[in-house]
């Protein structure tokens, strides 16, 4: 048995568990699995998926803010936003009215 096949054939037990309501020993008798051997491999699972998400890539968002500052005889206002689409929204509706 391949590693890759290990892995989706303990995945799967693991899963199973879970979804049977029982308890993981009760499980373990249940089906005559050791249940060392059940632990061992729910912790190599749990460290791999870990792996994975420390390894990859991450979407992240500039924070970029952008400002539109309004001067009016009556003082200014300030709108500051991160979308450069609500800003010119904002104008749109100034330009509008």
């Amino acid at each position: 048995m391949t590693n890759n096949s290990r892995h989706a054939y303990w995945s799967e037990v693991l899963s199973t568990q879970s979804a049977s309501g029982l308890s993981k020993k009760a499980f373990c008798i249940e089906r005559g699995i050791n249940p060392a051997t059940f632990y061992y491999w729910q912790r190599r699972l749990q460290a791999l998926s870990q792996e994975d998400e420390q390894a990859g890539f991450q979407r992240i968002s500039p924070q970029h803010e952008h400002e539109l500052s309004l001067r009016m005889a009556s003082g200014e206002v300030i709108i500051r936003s991160r979308s450069l689409l609500a800003l010119s929204q904002v104008l749109q509706a100034l330009s509008d009215a």
